[in-house]
């Protein structure tokens, strides 16, 4: 063999050496180290699964049970009218209830804030209600009292009434000032500025009969006054209901002027004519003693006077 020859060989031996060899399966016995490293990582995995699962548990049964977390301080701003004693005590009923028999609702991570606004206005004339919690057991109710209460004035003394003729509290006595002596007879002007300043911005009713303020009687007032402030600028000073005068209810402009609504009947048509006629003619007469008749809708009388607007 010559030189050559023997140094193609050796190359040919080097490659077939490094070349990859195929993998040939180990018998049965050699196996077992493998096999019980696998096992060995295989219980790791599941005692590290179970350990996070115990102490998910045991921290979660911490943060929703310990009294720590628990509900105890209610703050409440916003309310004029509404008894805040009797609102305390309608969240802390509300918050010691259990969900399932066990899961408390007075936790400061388990508040269900929209089940306690229904509560608080399914109970009380709420308009709005916003629930804010402080870190750890606070929770804060910013509240906007709906317009569900009328001031009324029996000519004696003024009385906070709810929307069903229920008499809240007493406000004050009538003072002297509110009553106004014109061609021998006496008149009663509430001052409602002061009424306003003092108590809320309230519908005020002078009741001439001195009789239980009737719940339709209430609603209606209310809901003159709103219509009448949401959608025209008449300024509305109080309103009167006639001892002598079957169904009417007579609205004071601040200027002057006098409007009558029939109370014992719907009042969407009548306020929405008045509206339109308050919009186009009856805005310029506003200074003018007059009374202006809108108990009929699709027609408004100026009852002082020839003039009529349809």
């Amino acid at each position: 063999m010559n030189y050559k020859s023997y140094v193609s060989a050796e190359r040919k031996h080097k490659r077939r050496f490094w070349r990859r060899r195929p993998s040939v399966p180990l018998p049965h016995g050699r196996d077992f180290g493998m096999r019980a490293r696998t096992s060995r990582g295989t219980l790791r995995n599941k005692v590290s699964a179970i350990g996070f699962v115990i102490t998910s548990i045991v921290w979660g049964s911490v943060l929703v049970f310990h009294p720590y977390f628990r509900i105890r301080h209610i703050e409440i701003t916003g309310t004029s009218n509404i008894d805040r004693t009797a609102l305390t005590e309608t969240v802390e009923t509300a918050l010691s209830r259990t969900r399932f028999r066990f899961i408390p609702q007075n936790n400061f991570f388990l508040l269900d804030r929209a089940r306690l606004e229904t509560v608080l206005k399914t109970k009380f004339p709420i308009e709005t209600v916003v629930i804010t919690k402080g870190f750890p057991n606070t929770i804060r109710l910013g509240i906007a009292e709906r317009l569900a209460f009328v001031i009324l004035d029996d000519g004696k003394q003024y009385t906070l009434v709810d929307e069903e003729g229920i008499p809240q509290k007493t406000l004050r006595p009538v003072a002297i000032h509110e009553r106004i002596e014109r061609a021998s007879t006496t008149m009663h002007y509430p001052d409602v500025p002061a009424l306003y300043a003092r108590y809320g911005t309230y519908p005020v009713l002078y009741d001439e009969r001195n009789e239980k303020l009737d719940p339709a009687l209430a609603q209606s007032v209310i809901l003159i006054y709103s219509y009448l402030g949401q959608h025209t600028d008449f300024a509305t000073h109080h309103f009167v209901y006639p001892q002598n005068e079957y169904q009417t209810l007579l609205v004071v402009h601040r200027d002057g002027m006098t409007v009558a609504f029939n109370p014992a009947e719907k009042l969407d048509g009548q306020l929405e004519t008045f509206r339109n006629a308050w919009q186009r003619e009856l805005r310029k007469e506003r200074t003018k003693d007059i009374r202006v008749n809108a108990r009929y809708p699709g027609r408004v009388y100026i009852e002082e006077g020839s003039n009529e607007t349809n």
